[in-house]
This record gives C-alpha cells, structure tokens and sequence, in this order.
C-alpha cells in the first residue's frame, strides 16, 4: 500500500492551503489501504466544516471529510468523480455521502456494506459539512451531510449506525493518483447543551485493533496549527497538535 503522503502546505492567493494528494488505495469494504488523517472527535453533538478544492480528472477520485471509527464503520462526505456512462473517459464531479458499516436485519446479515448517497453536482471549491447528533433513544449515531458552492447550503442525506465505538474526525484523499486536494481549514462547531458524561481520555493512536496507527516520524502526518483559521468551543488547539494516522 501506499504509505501516508507528507503533508506540503502551498501559498495560495487567499492563504495557506494543505495540499493532500490522492492515494492509489481505497477505504471501501474488503480494500482497507487509504490512510486517514485524523483526531478524536468531542463528546457530545457537534458540526464539522471543511474547504476543500479538488479537480479530479480520473474515475472514481475522490477527497473529502470522515465520521470514522474503524476501516468497517465511517460515514464519508467527499467530491467524488464519477464515470460518465459510454462517455469515453469523461467524469462527473459529484458530491457523495457515503455510509459503510454492517446491516444485521437483511436477509442473509451483511457483515460490512456500503451505501452512497449522491448529491448535486461538485464544484473545483467545496465546503463540506458533517452534523452529529446522538439518537439517545435508537443508540444510534446519526449523521446528517450538507454541501456548498458557495452560494448556499444543499442537503444530501442523514445515515445513521447503531453507536459501539468513538468516533474520530478525518480527511481523506484516495483511490488514484494523480489530483490533489488542497484543504483551507477544518472547524469544529460543538453544542454544549447536549454533552454526555465524559469518558475517560484515550490515546491518540489508540483505536481499532485491526489497523496499526502511528504517527510518522518527521514532517509526516503533520497538519500546521495555521490550517484551522476558526475553531469554536474548548478544542481551540485541537487540531493544532500532531495529528494521527492510520494506516493498514
């Protein structure tokens, strides 16, 4: 697999953009090779927000935001290109809230399945949105997606999972080589009134068990503190810090 890219942080006429380029892997059932940068995600309900400019030229390219708790179970709101049907080579650019995590109640019980959802059309700058609210009486994680071109906000779905594991907060950047994804900022909106008791803190590089998680020596894997231009609540120097990686 491809290890995690070091980070390049390029000037861009409006500030400092981290550029992400696409991974040949993926993060999509059996294939669990795409590395995720990531952070543990507040307790509680909260809202995350990126900008994000991506061309991908390429079928199936795709860069984005990430719900995550494990390579099986992750909610997904990404610019994805699409394959034009009988389109010689031409892509979509669409705007994709995918689901993955397993589905008990059919018949026969699927272990692990993806869902997408897509949007309206994607645009070269994007703002993607995650809401979190906990489904107290279903035990349920629920998220709702939303998207922009800059003009106004466009719902495109809710997917929900039964709640097991905590969640962590993450960028992506896969399936082949060959686009960047340069990230403006990410932020963080949590709603205080709805804050369940506090377990105890967690290791940064704890997590799902079957995915070793390291934080590569170096540069690589680090995001700098100057990428989060507003961070709302007490997680001001969250994202500041070294971020983990995880890799399969």
């Amino acid at each position: 697999m491809d290890t995690f890219p070091d980070p390049t942080m390029i000037r861009a006429q409006d500030g400092l953009w981290y550029a992400y380029g696409t991974q040949n892997a993926e993060l999509h059932l059996a294939n669990n090779t795409a590395s995720v940068l990531w952070r543990p995600a507040p307790e509680g309900d909260y809202t995350v927000e990126t900008k994000v400019r991506f061309a991908p030229t390429q079928a199936a390219q795709q860069a984005g935001l990430l719900l995550y708790e494990n390579d099986d179970r992750y909610f997904k709101m990404a610019h994805s290109a699409l394959p034009l049907q009988r389109g010689n080579g031409a892509v979509l650019q669409m705007s994709e809230f995918g689901e993955e995590g397993e589905r008990p109640t059919t018949t026969p019980p699927i272990a692990v399945a993806n869902g997408p959802m897509f949007g309206g059309p994607a645009a070269e700058t994007m703002w993607l949105r995650l809401s979190y609210p906990y489904d107290a009486a279903n035990r349920a994680n629920e998220v709702r997606a939303a998207t922009s071109r800059g003009e106004r906000w466009v719902r495109n779905g809710v997917w929900t999972l039964p709640a097991k594991g905590p969640l962590k907060i993450g960028l992506v950047s896969m399936n082949r080589t060959g686009a960047v994804a340069a990230f403006d900022y990410v932020r963080l909106r949590t709603d205080v009134s709805r804050l369940r008791p506090e377990p105890p803190v967690a290791s940064v590089t704890g997590g799902d068990s079957r995915s070793a998680k390291r934080v590569p020596s170096g540069a690589s894997g680090v995001l700098d503190s100057r990428l989060v231009t507003s961070w709302e609540g007490s997680w001001g120097s969250w994202w500041g810090s070294t971020p983990a990686v995880r890799t399969s």
